[in-house]
């Protein structure tokens, strides 16, 4: 769960930047639009994985036996893959060209976890489910490095 709850902070950190990068006032509407939109996706997967969380802990308490739960917690993977797929979708000005490459990145391991995690599930294989929650360490660091490559982005447009 530690793993989760550092993710989910450094989506809503990213999302705080974009927002305050959104109020500048020398911004296109292409930047404008990106990081308003960027920040709709950072808060949008960042509640996708609070929502897992939740019910990966309801599920551990109740047992894998409760299907209604196992059906939940399944739902719930299913749409933070979906959200995470959408980040390719977005446009990106070349001003955000790095930080969206890591941020991309970061998604792909939040995907690839979704994939793990289903699978593992599925066949009832530790081994495989432990593989799965070691990609969100990773893709806490790229969002971490997409903060870092957002500040330098940002110190070039203001």
């Amino acid at each position: 769960m530690k793993k989760i709850k550092w993710f989910v902070i450094g989506i809503l950190v990213l999302c705080s930047i974009l927002l305050l990068c959104a109020s500048g006032q020398a911004v296109t509407n292409e930047e404008y639009t990106y990081t308003v939109t960027m920040a709709d996706h950072g808060n949008n997967i960042s509640l996708a994985m609070s929502n897992f969380s939740n019910m990966l802990k309801i599920v551990s308490e109740k047992g894998i036996d409760d299907t209604v739960m196992i059906a939940k917690l399944i739902t719930s993977v299913a749409s933070l893959d979906t959200i995470a797929g959408q980040a390719k979708d977005i446009p990106c000005p070349s001003v955000f060209k790095e930080s969206n490459k890591c941020y991309l990145q970061a998604m792909e391991c939040i995907h690839e976890f979704c994939d793990l995690f289903m699978r593992a599930l599925l066949n009832d294989d530790a081994d495989e489910m432990n593989e799965a929650f070691d990609l969100i360490p990773i893709a806490t660091k790229f969002i971490n490095q997409s903060l870092n490559l957002l500040e330098s982005e940002m110190d070039g447009l203001f």
